[in-house]
């Protein structure tokens, strides 16, 4: 990882050095959307399309970080790294790996048993012990298309974002 910058030493200081937390949704574990069904590609739409940017456009008004400066680059093979794969990814401070369905949603999981709401850890820590990768798993089979302002799955999926990055330090509030 490039480090972010020292931590700054008076409150002015941390202002101007302080960004909005940049998260970047890093969907290539995604099956393709060959579903035969449209509601479950109704569903991916509105996870990715509508679901997705409004958690992130929250945290991101709320959190605040020492940016990442260059690429931040996670995944396996990396020492202390449990992610699913290596990336690379320019302007951002956390990846977020994507998964939907399988054996976390039907229950056939060993580490898990079946969940309705959607789930999340960290995956990889910089040397400050900030998470900087996490999974984020959702089943879409459980998300309500009743109602476009349906704050179930909304809330449900921010404390699933949360569960994901697991902030410890170098984190302010706005």
């Amino acid at each position: 990882h490039t480090a972010p910058s020292p931590a700054p030493t008076d409150d002015a200081e941390k202002k101007e050095l302080y960004q909005p937390l940049r998260i970047t949704i890093d969907t290539s574990l995604l099956p393709p959307n060959t579903s035969p069904d449209n509601t479950a590609a109704i569903r991916r739409t509105v996870l990715l399309e509508k679901i997705l940017p409004k958690a992130i456009a929250a945290w991101k008004s709320h959190l605040s970080v020492l940016p990442v400066i260059g690429n931040l680059t996670v995944g396996a093979g990396r020492e202390y790294s449990i992610c699913p794969r290596s990336v690379s990814h320019a302007e951002t401070d956390v990846v977020i790996f994507l998964t939907v369905d399988g054996a976390q949603c039907d229950g056939t999981s060993s580490s898990s048993s079946r969940s309705r709401f959607p789930q999340g850890y960290p995956c990889e820590l910089d040397q400050y012990d900030r998470p900087v990768a996490g999974i984020l798993h959702y089943c879409l089979d459980d998300l309500t298309l009743t109602s476009p302002r349906s704050s179930s799955s909304s809330s449900s999926f921010h404390a699933a974002l949360l569960a994901s990055l697991s902030f410890r330090s170098n984190v302010t509030e706005k």
